[in-house]
């Protein structure tokens, strides 16, 4: 009698026990009784395994699953890619914007001097270079270059910003991009390193965070003193330049962010902090003065950390 619904392989063996006929296999026992007795009991020794299908079906599910995970990981790389890199050219498409603002304003301002002078012109010439070098950075972004090649440019970029922090740029627009660079930091994981503001950089000599400084002279017109470690420089925004100037300092100020705060002690006009020392001026703090009614007067402050 043929087995019905049974299938062999060339592995199978034949077999015949107990009246039963069969096959062998590698992976399966396969038993027809062709003529069954009534109430026999089966034989213990019977048993079946799973067939080669089930287990093929289950190998196939896990590639299935394992190669639909790997599409998955790879769409959420390249979406996070594609994020990056808007994210970097908006950022960069604002700080191009900023910057020829800047450039504009400050050629506005320099038209309406009556008496430019020598510092005027230079930062008329920076915030031009400000705005070229922005626009460099952003031709690079959109050519897709990498991201070392990218932190290299942005660090050139960062150093340029800050040498320019001591210029007399209108603090609105200088604010803005000061904050759209902070971002373009962290978009592009620069690290700070050493240039870190809360603590000494390796070249600062010394440890002193406090002192002082007081200055003394005539001014007639608008002012821009800038401190950085134990000198002030003068230069003339509007009118004369300031004469019969004194200073003297317990001190340097320190190369690194300290909180810098004034005392007014004799002056007609006003008397203010415009900058802050930090790392964006090269730790430089930037005082004006303004007097704004005829000739000169004297002015006499302090300027303490």
């Amino acid at each position: 009698m043929p087995l019905s619904g049974a299938t062999f392989d060339e592995n199978s063996v034949p077999l015949d026990k107990g009246g039963l006929q069969g096959a062998v296999t590698e992976n399966l026992v396969c038993v027809v009784d062709p003529e069954p007795h009534p109430g026999a009991a089966r034989p213990p020794w019977l048993r079946a395994t799973p067939p080669k299908e089930g287990i093929f079906r289950e190998r196939k599910m896990m590639m299935n699953i394992r190669t639909i995970t790997s599409w998955g990981l790879a769409l959420l790389v390249l979406s996070a890619q594609i994020t990056h890199a808007q994210n970097l050219e908006d950022l960069v498409q604002r700080l191009v914007r900023q910057t020829d603002t800047l450039a504009q304003r400050s050629y506005d301002s320099f038209g309406s001097r009556r008496n430019p002078s020598r510092y005027d012109i230079e930062a008329l010439y920076q915030s031009r270079s400000l705005n070229a070098s922005a626009e460099l950075f952003q031709r690079m972004v959109r050519d897709r270059r990498s991201d070392g090649e990218l932190r290299y440019a942005f660090a050139v970029l960062q150093d340029l910003f800050r040498n320019s922090g001591h210029y007399a740029f209108d603090r609105r627009y200088w604010s803005d991009i000061q904050r759209t660079s902070d971002d373009l930091a962290r978009e592009l994981n620069v690290r700070q390193g050493d240039r870190d503001e809360d603590r000494p950089p390796r070249n600062d000599p010394d440890g002193n965070t406090s002192g002082r400084l007081r200055w003394h002279g005539k001014v007639d017109g608008e002012t821009q003193l800038l401190v950085r470690r134990s000198d002030v420089e003068s230069r003339a925004l509007s009118g004369l330049p300031a004469s019969a100037t004194t200073f003297n300092f317990t001190s340097p100020l320190p190369r690194r962010a300290v909180d810098v705060r004034l005392e007014k002690k004799h002056g007609r006009g006003d008397v203010e902090i415009v900058q802050q020392p930090s790392r964006n001026n090269d730790f430089t703090a930037v005082v004006e003065i303004r007097d704004k009614k005829g000739g000169s007067d004297d002015y006499e402050f302090e300027l303490i950390w």
